[in-house]
């Protein structure tokens, strides 16, 4: 299964010593989250606080990692809501 090679990479749930996303500087934390709505609100909170001039997130997720049969039902509800932070950049 690919997703376990994410989870090899960052050493666990917590980036570890000497593991690959420690060795290029990353400090990942991965949480499991099954409830889609929350993940989209994650994301969104995260994307909110960018836009609104933070360098990081301090609520919410920077990153969703969905399998391909929700992907499009997952986006298609999340697009139109980052649409509205895009400011016409996009």
């Amino acid at each position: 299964m690919r997703k376990w090679g994410f989870i090899y990479a960052n050493g666990g749930s917590d980036t570890t010593r000497k593991s690959l996303m420690e060795k290029h500087n990353a400090n990942v934390k991965l949480l499991r989250q099954d409830d889609t709505s929350q993940m989209q609100n994650d994301l969104i909170a995260c994307a909110k606080e960018l836009h609104d001039g933070a360098g990081q997130c301090s609520s919410g997720g920077e990153l969703c990692v969905d399998h391909g049969d929700g992907s499009g039902q997952f986006f298609a509800a999340v697009n139109p809501q980052l649409k509205k932070l895009d400011n016409g950049r996009g």
